[in-house]
């Protein structure tokens, strides 16, 4: 069997891919899951700052309430080595319920990557599990490549409209406040 690795140098559809990431787009994909009926949402920017300033924002559980647009409530309820124990609810819009979520987060830096694993513990949801993937982006220290995964399904019924936005306007939107938050620009 031969084996190829693709580089964005090699690659003029990756290389594409990677110019427009490098311009500040935000790509949000979704796919099928097996033995799962929502599909895992996939989010990729880039963030121009470095991991460990990104990572202090998505690590931190207990200030999600003022970092991260959609959630209302947050805290941290234990935190023992790399597992933290978060509780967070979601706003939702008028006339659905907020949801609340207890989740489980293994946190791992290692080997120039930043790596945050969530799956739930209690909560409003059949399932919601995701994680959070930093690493440099282009080899700069100064600048994150994110890779955000969620596999959700709430306990409640959600229109589909409302599922289109949270892929195309409140993903994105997480991606936009973590820039603004940091004080950096889009483009690189």
């Amino acid at each position: 069997m031969l084996f190829f690795a693709l580089t964005a140098a090699g690659c003029p559809a990756l290389a594409a891919e990677e110019g427009r990431l490098a311009l500040g787009e935000i790509f949000v994909t979704s796919r099928t899951i097996e033995h799962f009926d929502q599909k895992q949402v996939r989010m990729e920017a880039v963030i121009n700052a470095a991991p460990e300033q990104v990572w202090n924002i998505v690590s931190d559980c207990a200030n999600f309430k003022t970092t991260m647009p959609t959630i209302s409530s947050s805290e941290e309820l234990s935190h023992v080595g790399n597992v933290a124990v978060c509780r967070s609810v979601l706003d939702l819009v008028w006339p659905l319920p907020n949801l609340e979520a207890t989740t489980r987060v293994v946190q791992t830096v290692a080997n120039g990557q930043w790596h945050a694993e969530w799956t739930l513990v209690s909560g409003d949801y059949k399932y919601n599990q995701g994680s959070w993937n930093l690493s440099l982006f282009q080899a700069d220290p100064k600048r994150t490549m994110v890779v955000y995964e969620v596999l959700v399904a709430p306990d409640i019924a959600v229109p589909a409209a409302l599922e289109l936005f949270g892929k195309t306007r409140a993903l994105p939107g997480m991606i936009r406040g973590l820039r603004a938050q940091l004080g950096v620009s889009v483009a690189g």
